[in-house]
């Protein structure tokens, strides 16, 4: 089956009332976005006229970021009510132009709103981003609590796409003709995110392929061509291994739905490299605890909510990507006892580096103004990202740092404590690999360009007794 996950009916139709047919003789369905009732009802009376679309054509309804509008939340909330809609959306924040940067105040209001309605409802959302991707983890808690989240036409960096899901968001990530035009942020996304986070849409009748006046829902078969054209291509020439990205046909298949869900975004299933194994009654939904490769990979949690590392939940919570052992580089933030000072840094080995804070064995800023307590990190597995990270942090303002941190450490506790000084190591481990290597009175400067060695990884099977560092501190 074909699916779009994201187009307007109403206005594909007004330029190409060919398109009912596509819809009704294939094998296709999709999510119909509507920004007003008027919308609503238009795509519910096609389907009542074309009873064969029923099963195909889903709606979403929201307040769009370019045209806000506070009355528009009623409207949504008689939509839930009446179970009219699948999703909310698209909403959002859009500040692409001088227009649209004049309303932001009333679009964050609005989409906090309407995020809070669909984390009542339990229903998914649609999101339009444009230029406001760091705002988005201003709403990172919430967020997390909402069934799923899609990122329609997404346009920020693959980086920016990983930490999004690094934060625990079960988030997809929507691509149309942006693929197909050169679009370079769109191609590296698509070539390195989790297979199984990737979603094609057309957006008809806007953003249509060069040349062209507006797009059509055929063009997803050559959206589909391209992402299978993109994801190919990272294969390395020496591994020859075929079965590395498997073949698919370009259709997005879906699984039988329950006459319960009747929701067509929830669960989508695809050929080749976008299929997701078939879930027994039992099993839980992968898609709840998202699966991803390497860094990316969450454990299944206990009954009792531990996290990845089998120690409790507490006042804090990070997925496996911020430590993984894959991990050749990590950002971090440390801050003095008294929470007023903030120092960004970068590393290749963040046991041995904050201990080097906490020791004060840097000469500089952190040493200076007593920046020990580690706060906040990331983990990456080229330090070439780790570093543009840094940079990029750096350079905003300290409300966009703190919003970070409280993603997920609201009590700003010292993580350094949590994840490397715990009880003494058992005899049998033999572990000394963890224990961070120094010089004695050699005192490194803060990071140079020579400092990162990154062989040295993160071991997150060392355990040791920190009191007695810091007796010696």
């Amino acid at each position: 089956m074909i699916f779009d996950a994201h187009f307007h009916l109403k206005q594909l139709l007004e330029v190409s009332p060919q398109s009912a047919e596509f819809i009704k003789e294939n094998d296709f369905s999709g999510m119909c976005s509507c920004r007003t009732l008027q919308e609503v009802e238009f795509v519910e009376n096609f389907i009542a006229e074309n009873p064969e679309t029923a099963q195909k054509l889903k709606i979403s309804f929201g307040i769009h970021p370019q045209a806000p509008e506070e009355k528009e939340l009623k409207t949504l909330e008689k939509l839930i009510a009446e179970n009219r809609v699948a999703a909310v959306g698209e909403i959002g924040l859009d500040r692409f132009s001088e227009e649209f940067a004049k309303t932001f105040d009333l679009q964050k209001k609005l989409f906090s709103a309407q995020l809070e309605i669909a984390e009542i409802a339990k229903l998914p959302v649609i999101l339009h981003i444009r230029k406001a991707i760091p705002e988005i983890f201003e709403q990172i808690q919430i967020l997390k609590k909402i069934k799923k989240v899609v990122f329609h036409s997404f346009s920020g960096t693959a980086e920016e796409a990983g930490s999004i899901l690094n934060h625990g968001v079960n988030a997809y990530f929507s691509f149309g003709n942006a693929l197909l035009n050169g679009h370079k942020k769109a191609l590296a996304a698509v070539k390195s995110l989790p297979a199984e986070r990737i979603l094609t849409e057309t957006d008809a009748p806007y953003q249509p392929k060069k040349g062209e006046t507006f797009s059509k829902l055929q063009d997803i078969l050559q959206i589909v061509e391209k992402m299978n054209e993109i994801r190919h291509s990272e294969r390395s020439e020496e591994s020859g291994d075929v079965s590395a990205e498997p073949q698919h046909d370009g259709a997005f298949r879906y699984s039988e739905r329950s006459e319960e869900s009747g929701d067509v975004s929830a669960e989508p299933q695809h050929d080749g490299a976008f299929r997701h194994s078939e879930r027994s009654e039992e099993s839980k939904d992968v898609l709840a605890e998202p699966q991803h490769d390497g860094a990316f990979r969450h454990s299944e949690r206990s009954e009792e909510s531990k996290d990845v590392l089998g120690k409790p939940l507490y006042d804090f919570s990070f997925t496996e990507n911020q430590y993984s052992s894959n991990a050749k580089a990590f950002i971090y933030i440390v801050t003095n006892q008294n929470k007023t000072t903030l120092y960004i840094g970068v590393t290749s080995n963040l046991e041995k580096r904050v201990y080097e804070h906490k020791n004060h064995m840097l000469e500089g800023f952190t040493d200076k103004y007593n920046c020990e307590n580690l706060v906040y990190f990331e983990s990456f597995e080229d330090i070439r990202d780790a570093i543009k990270r840094e940079k990029y942090l750096k350079g905003k303002k300290r409300e966009f740092k703190e919003n970070l941190i409280n993603s997920i450490n609201p009590k700003w506790l010292d993580l350094y404590d949590y994840l490397f000084c715990h009880s003494e190591r058992s005899e049998e481990s033999g572990d000394v690999s963890a224990e961070p290597q120094h010089d004695g009175a050699f005192r490194h400067s803060e990071r140079s360009e020579e400092s990162g060695d990154v062989s040295l990884t993160l071991n997150m099977t060392g355990k040791k007794d920190c009191e007695s560092e810091k007796n010696n501190k």
